[in-house]
């Protein structure tokens, strides 16, 4: 799988490769990652501490999924730098399309082994 992170680009193929790129590439408590499999589906992983925000594209052009209902905590402002690092790319999705990083790392494992819109997420079309 192709990773692009603040790091670069590079290709994992175990889910322990995944997951310690995962941990590993941050800039202090941010961390964005966009996985793919070279087709036109691909995996975005927007990581802020203990909090996660995905967006997972099926194809070019259509607006995403992101997940619904899965955030368990309080209701909570969190801003996401994407992969380009600057805090003017920086998102602040609504606190109901937020997840706990475990869960995210888990999501991004599950696309590793299917490029298709991963199951364990109850996720919402844009």
């Amino acid at each position: 799988m192709n990773v692009l992170d603040f790091n670069g680009q590079c290709q994992l193929e175990t889910d322990d490769e995944l997951m310690s790129r995962l941990q590993a590439v941050r800039r202090g408590a941010d961390g964005a990652f966009v996985l793919d499999h070279g087709g036109q589906e691909s995996l975005w992983v927007h990581i802020n501490g203990d909090v996660a925000w995905l967006c997972f594209f099926p194809k070019q052009g259509h607006p995403g999924f992101v997940p619904d209902k899965m955030w368990p905590g309080e209701h909570r402002d969190v801003r996401f730098l994407l992969v380009g690092e600057h805090e003017g790319d920086a998102i602040s999705p609504p606190w109901y399309q937020l997840l706990p990083v475990e869960a995210a790392y888990g999501v991004a494992v599950e696309f590793l082994h299917s490029p298709s819109l991963p199951a364990s997420v109850s996720w919402f079309e844009l």
